[in-house]
Parts: structure tokens; sequence; C-alpha cells
């Protein structure tokens, strides 16, 4: 399991836990996290800078603390 701190808005973060998305998909709104439970949420962010913060490998085992992101 990991969990990566996303932004929601200038105000707002989460944590989500990478283990449960299911696809990330870009509207107009922003890039929307689809979850396994069926929620989602919309970050502000690309979807490719999006996506490379949140599926990032490491071999480094801090990786796998909770990461700032943004």
């Amino acid at each position: 399991m990991r969990f990566v701190t996303v932004r929601r808005s200038t105000e707002q973060t989460t944590i989500v836990n990478v283990d449960q998305i299911t696809y990330l998909s870009h509207d107009i709104y922003g890039t929307k996290i689809f979850f396994s439970s069926g929620d989602s949420i919309v970050c502000p962010e690309d979807i490719d800078d999006l996506a490379a913060m949140l599926f990032a490998t490491s071999a480094d085992p801090e990786h796998l603390l909770i990461e700032k992101v943004g």
C-alpha cells in the first residue's frame, strides 16, 4: 500500500491510496481520479504530471512513506 498527498485546490489537499486507483481521466475541470470503490476526486494537475507523481516507482524504502506532491 502506498499513500500520496495530492492537491485538490489551492486550499485543499487529500491523501490517496494509490493501490485503489482504477484510472485517471482529464476534462475541463481537471484530472479526475477514479477509485475501485466508485468514488472520484478532481485535481487541478495535468494528467501526465499527476500520473508521474502517483505511479512513480523507486527502490528507496522512504518512497513507501506518505509523499508530498505539488
